[in-house]
């Protein structure tokens, strides 16, 4: 009899192998209604993404570095599972950016620094 209702069939030790893709993982988490609610989301990563590309074409190198990655997210985020989606985050997406911040922070450093000697040397230069 528990055969019949699962209770002993597999020990509890099963793990579904399936990729359902977001909108039967929607329903899975979320019941019926839940299916178009990823679509929401993925709608926003699309949109953000585009943007991101748009600025990468017009000489950002910030957003040329991370639009690839982006672009891929949004592939990647239709047909598979939410965790596939943020194993690629975090092993491509997350690395990229970092590098691009502390890259972004360390040439501001240097721009503001470069800025404060230029006026002092203007005006010392003027009074010799």
């Amino acid at each position: 009899m528990r055969v019949q209702y699962g209770t002993d069939g597999s020990g509890g030790d099963y793990e579904a192998s399936r990729i359902y893709g977001i909108a039967r993982e929607g329903m899975l988490n979320f019941g019926l209604y839940g299916a178009p609610l990823p679509f929401l989301a993925l709608g926003a990563l699309v949109r953000f993404s585009t943007r991101v590309y748009r600025r990468a074409r017009t000489g950002s190198v910030v957003a040329a570095v991370l639009a690839p990655c982006l672009a891929v997210s949004c592939i990647l985020a239709f047909g598979s599972d939410l965790d596939n989606v943020l194993w690629f985050m975090v092993k491509q997406v997350l690395p990229s950016a970092a590098l691009l911040c502390l890259a972004v922070v360390r040439a501001d450093r240097s721009a503001s620094a470069a800025a404060a000697v230029l006026p002092a040397r203007a005006t010392s230069g003027g009074a010799a």
